[in-house]
């Protein structure tokens, strides 16, 4: 096993245990992370090679630094007051996604039309049959090895075709977080429009995933708000209603 200590001074008051908690209960992974006492163990594909690794993170003092600007999370905090009282609500929690485009991009094709306890319970079958175990625990399939699952239980033969799409973007670099960082955000979303079977909705999950690996979720916010559906849409504004009522 390789140990890697990264601690890079941002301010982030971030807690292993609240990430911990949230993603041992983040049905979307479908299985791909569990807490092990006071650590979080994560399995997923890399980006790019879509190599199958297990991480396990500890946390050494009170705060976890990660590689996104920690003085733009405690500086939005402070200027937004919804986002404000979320943070004082939930002390520790920080922003949280999908480790690639691709990954996001499978798991909203497969919540669409149907329950995110439904489309987490496919999605651990799915990577138990046809992916990969990594330090225990089930990681997706790769685009290749998506590519030659023919059928599978749970999942419709045109949502299949729609996921075929994907591991072929995937494998051809559409869907490259780096490739994606660099394009204008209109010019992105329309490429990732162009898949087939990829609405507003997962496209703007895929692009947001690829800037989350550099910049701050809110920062992209607003434009990935533009296209997306109206439950999110109406999410800041009834966040908004709330802390103004509190």
């Amino acid at each position: 096993m390789n140990t890697l200590g990264i601690d890079l001074g941002a301010p982030f008051g971030l807690q292993l245990s609240a990430a911990a908690e949230f993603y041992a209960g983040f049905a979307p992974m479908g299985g791909a992370a569990q807490r092990r006492d006071e650590q979080l163990q994560l399995v997923f594909r890399l980006d790019g090679t879509f190599e199958a690794v297990s991480v396990i993170a500890l946390q050494h003092g009170a705060r976890l630094r990660l590689d996104v600007d920690g003085y733009a999370w405690a500086a939005v905090g402070e200027a937004d007051p919804a986002l404000g009282a979320a943070k004082r609500q939930f002390p520790g929690f920080f922003t949280a996604g999908f480790p690639s485009p691709y990954e996001a991009g499978v798991g909203g094709v497969l919540s669409h039309r149907t329950s995110v306890k439904r489309a987490a319970a496919v999605r651990r079958t799915l990577s138990e049959a046809h992916g990969e175990e990594v330090g225990g625990l089930f990681v997706l399939p790769s685009p290749a090895q998506l590519l030659d699952v023919k059928a599978f239980p749970g999942i419709a033969t045109k949502k299949l075709e729609v996921l075929h799409g994907l591991a072929r973007a995937a494998v051809d670099g559409t869907l490259d977080a780096e490739r994606l960082r660099t394009l204008s955000t209109e010019f992105a979303l329309r490429q990732l429009e162009q898949i087939h079977g990829v609405g507003p909705w997962t496209a703007n999950c895929q692009f947001t995933v690829a800037g989350c690996m550099k910049y701050l979720f809110f920062a992209l916010l607003p434009a990935c708000l533009g296209g997306a559906d109206c439950r999110s849409r109406s999410a800041p504004v009834s966040a908004a209603r709330t802390s103004a009522l509190m």
